[in-house]
Formats: C-alpha cells, sequence, structure tokens
C-alpha cells in the first residue's frame, strides 16, 4: 500500500515541472475559430484548414494605454508568399522586418476598425483594445491582467478592391503575428507567430 502512495506522489511531483512551466506564459498562444471550430496555434509555425466563409482569430494582450505610453497591440501582416523567416529570430528588432517597421501600420476604416483583413507585403493590422470606444477588436473576457480579444474577418482586400470571403481566389495565405508582450520592439520567444491559412 506504501509503495502504491510513493508512486503516486512520485507522478505527482514529475508533472509539477510542467503544469508551472506550460502556465507561465499560458497567454501567448492564437485561437483561429470557424462555425464552432476552435484551432489553437502555440507553435512559431503552424497551419490552418479553413473553408472560405467567416472567421475570426483570438489572441490574449494586455489592455491598450496610450496615456502611460503602454501601447499594447498584436500587428498582423498577410502574406501571399512564404514570409522570409531568417527575419524573425530571437532577440532581433522587430523593425528589420518591412512590414512591420514604424510606420507600416495600415489605416482602419472611418469607424475604427478593420473591415476587410488586407493582403499586403508593405504593412500590417494594428489591434487592440483599450475600452468600448477606443478599439479595433471585440473583448471576449478579462483573464487577469489580459484580455481574450476577437478580430472577425468577413473579407478580404487585395489591390484595394474588397471581397467575401466566397469570392477569394487565394487557396493559400500567410499571417505573420507579432505581439509585444514587454514592449521592446524586440522578438522574444513567443511573440511571433507565422500561420499558413489554407483555404477550401
Amino acid at each position: 500500500m506504501q509503495s502504491l502512495f510513493t508512486v503516486f506522489v512520485l507522478l505527482i511531483l514529475a508533472t509539477l515541472p510542467f503544469k508551472v512551466s506550460s502556465q507561465k506564459n499560458w497567454f501567448n498562444h492564437l485561437k483561429i475559430n470557424q462555425k464552432g471550430t476552435v484551432n489553437y496555434i502555440f507553435d512559431a509555425s503552424d497551419s490552418v484548414e479553413l473553408n472560405k466563409s467567416t472567421f475570426a482569430i483570438r489572441f490574449y494582450n494586455k489592455p491598450y494605454d496610450g496615456f502611460n505610453d503602454h501601447y499594447y497591440a498584436a500587428k498582423i501582416a498577410v502574406l501571399e508568399e512564404k514570409p522570409d523567416t531568417s527575419l524573425f529570430k530571437h532577440g532581433q528588432t522587430i523593425n528589420n522586418i518591412p512590414y512591420f517597421e514604424v510606420g507600416t501600420g495600415m489605416s482602419p476604416s472611418h469607424h475604427g476598425t478593420y473591415d476587410a483583413m488586407v493582403v499586403s507585403s508593405t504593412g500590417h493590422h494594428y489591434l487592440f483594445y483599450e475600452n468600448k470606444k477606443s478599439k479595433r477588436v471585440h473583448l471576449i473576457i478579462k483573464h487577469d491582467d489580459y484580455y481574450e480579444l476577437e478580430w472577425e474577418i468577413n473579407f478580404f482586400n487585395a489591390n484595394g478592391i474588397d471581397l467575401p470571403l466566397s469570392e477569394i481566389t487565394y487557396s493559400r495565405l500567410y499571417i505573420v503575428v507579432f505581439i509585444d508582450y514587454n514592449l521592446n520592439d524586440v522578438i522574444d520567444a513567443y511573440e511571433l507567430k507565422t500561420v499558413l491559412l489554407k483555404f477550401s
């Protein structure tokens, strides 16, 4: 009986480091939702299969606070070609990536959000949530200091033309997501992800 208890205790202890490390950065993953199906993106590079219909990207970040220079935002670029991953090394400044350089954030529509996901190798979507009046994404829920935020995509824009997803001709696109959790403008572990979107 005691040996069984000892084995049980050892099994618990063996799992503790994993639990602690997995919870340390619990917020640094993406979710890509479509019609009730949720794809979790934990790795730096991954792929997702989607239908040509509305989908949403969910991520975690702290609230944007321009008054105190806490510019918490997700930068998302959408590319036709596979990105040059040599630019994504840890410790490298984000300003070395052409579509994430200072000044490459694309302007939202007149009501402050992005009506379409813009395909561009020279710019990015700048997504944040400050409050109900100042936001570019939807607040889903608050988790301590972090907010779960959602960007719903109904249209794509390529060459200046908005098209519903059902009419796009792309079979695949790449999204590069950078969330600077510590606001140092440097690519740190878990801050940058590349996702290949495969459309059928």
